[in-house]
């Protein structure tokens, strides 16, 4: 008798523990979102230098860390790096710079930049877009 309530409640109290776990991790998770992924240039000249940015938000509680920071060219720069955070509750706004530089009139600009994160998922696409007049 007493054996089967040793057992019943050592079962009880596994099961609460593994639960109570997994919602403490779920409340540690790091969770991105996006609030502007896309930027449209309209159309620029040749030969100059523009600027725009993407704005993300970190809605979990733990840090968002840049894992890896990926541009498609030389021609486009950003104001973050492999190793940069953002904060729990906190928005980042990561500025480019794209340089219009041998871009020929009527050429549409088409660029992504890919930023690798600890979030699920980790993969994350920004893109640049317009025409050089």
């Amino acid at each position: 008798m007493y054996k089967t309530k040793f057992v019943v409640i050592l079962v009880l109290f596994i099961t609460f523990a593994s639960c109570n776990r997994s919602s403490n991790e779920k409340q540690n998770s790091e969770q991105m979102q996006i609030i502007q992924s896309k930027y449209d240039l309209k159309v620029v000249p040749a030969d100059t230098i523009v600027n725009g940015f993407f704005v993300i938000k970190n809605v979990g509680n733990s840090t968002i860390m840049y894992k890896e920071v990926f541009t498609e060219c030389r021609c486009t720069n950003l104001n973050i790096e492999k190793g940069d955070s953002i904060m729990a509750g906190k928005q980042d706004t990561i500025y480019f710079e794209l340089n219009t530089e041998g871009m020929e009139s009527g050429e549409s600009i088409k660029k992504t930049i890919r930023i690798v994160t600890n979030t699920t998922p980790e993969l994350h696409r920004f893109f640049i877009f317009g025409k050089i007049k």
